[in-house]
């Protein structure tokens, strides 16, 4: 088979007709069907794999102290050996990695011979890898895409150490309905980072300005009724502790209802999605 080797001595990225690898216990064999090449990571090797042995160092200062480590406790001329012999060995590149499975090992159960999976596999016409590395393809995702698995894993770990909150959230439920409470932080970065639809950057303003009345909100959806074409409904929910109900006619216009009410305090309003809402009314 055909493979892509990465020689770090010469600096020479080369195809290569090498055996196809024999399949053991708890691997994979998998013929490629795709194989995505990583920009960052495989040009960085193959760049190092260029430079000159002054560049080399330069490049990873903490293999020289290595070096230099290894020089005191084993001699100069064991250390250069080493050192070119390790370089001297062919680095096969490639982790990204769709095909078919043709081959399994003993202990191998979560995939079978003609499943399509996404593994960490190099740029070769067969490749073989451990099964706790390989993914099954679901149908409706092609091999080309399916061949962004690994690298796209990478970027989700890196999320997933970084930990990023909006800050301590509460979470409560009733039925099939879910609340997440979102500390004032977390608001905050929302309404910063996230943009407004402009009906409701239009309705918070009606509701926080100056006026605090039920007309300002009348007219915000009225402005907004004439200048789209749509019409909009109201309905007086006072009695039920709703108070004053609005919603576009067209949902796919707007698709929450507003229950607005009005105190000594000034305007409130929740804002529900029309199942919620009309489950609310029953």
């Amino acid at each position: 088979m055909k493979q892509i080797i990465q020689d770090m001595k010469s600096g020479r990225t080369v195809l290569e007709e090498v055996p196809v690898p024999q399949v053991k216990s708890g691997y994979v064999l998998v013929k490629t069907s795709c194989s995505l090449v990583s920009l960052g990571t495989e040009r960085m090797l193959v760049e190092f794999g260029k430079a000159n042995l002054i560049d080399k160092a330069r490049q990873q200062p903490d293999k020289v102290k290595q070096v230099l480590d290894k020089i005191k406790t084993d001699g100069l001329q064991p250390t250069l050996e080493a050192v070119f012999n390790k370089l001297g060995q062919p680095l096969p590149l490639g982790y990204c990695n769709s095909g078919v499975v043709v081959a399994v090992g003993n202990g191998v159960t979560e995939v079978k011979v003609g499943d399509r999976v996404a593994s960490n596999g190099q740029h070769a016409e067969y490749v073989c890898v451990p099964k706790n590395l390989v993914a099954k393809i679901p149908e409706n995702v092609s091999d080309e895409e399916a061949a962004f698995t690994v690298i796209g894993s990478i970027g989700l770990q890196g999320i997933r150490l970084l930990n990023p909150q909006l800050g301590e959230t509460a979470f409560s439920c009733q039925g099939e309905r879910y609340c997440i409470e979102i500390p004032e932080k977390g608001c905050a970065y929302i309404a910063e980072e996230i943009p407004e639809p402009e009906f409701l950057k239009n309705f918070l303003s009606a509701i926080s300005d100056g006026e605090h009345s039920l007309e300002r909100v009348r007219r915000c959806f009225s402005d907004f009724a004439d200048k789209y074409g749509e019409s909009y409904r109201e309905e007086d929910r006072e009695a039920e502790g709703m108070g004053c109900v609005f919603c576009f006619e067209n949902d796919d216009f707007e698709p929450y209802v507003y229950c607005v009410e009005s105190d000594e305090f000034g305007l409130t309003y929740h804002r529900f999605t029309r199942e919620d809402y009309e489950e609310l009314s029953r």
